[in-house]
C-alpha cells in the first residue's frame, strides 16, 4: 500500500489514455494537453456535487459498490 502515491489524477490519466489505439500519434504537448483538460472538465462537472452526502449520491444514482477480497500484492481499480 506504500507505493499508491502513484495513483494521482495526472497518473491515471495518462494510464486511460494509453489504452487508445491512437495514444502513439501523439506528441507531449497534445497528451498534457488532453490530460490536463480531462481532469479540468472532471473537475468542474464535480462541482455540482460538492455538497452533497455520497450516499445520497449513491441513491439518487441507484448505484452500489461491491467490495471483494483482493491480493495485497495485486490492486486492480476499475471504474464503469
Amino acid at each position: 500500500m506504500q507505493d499508491l502515491y502513484f495513483f494521482n489524477d495526472k497518473n491515471l490519466s495518462l494510464l486511460e489514455l494509453q489504452e487508445d489505439s491512437l495514444f502513439n500519434k501523439l506528441n507531449k504537448y497534445q497528451v498534457n494537453y488532453y490530460i490536463e483538460e480531462s481532469i479540468n472538465i472532471g473537475i468542474n462537472a464535480a462541482k455540482q456535487f460538492d455538497f452533497i452526502d455520497i450516499n445520497t449520491l449513491f441513491s439518487k444514482f441507484d448505484l452500489e459498490i461491491n467490495v471483494v477480497e483482493i491480493d495485497s500484492n495485486n490492486i486492480d481499480i476499475r471504474g464503469e
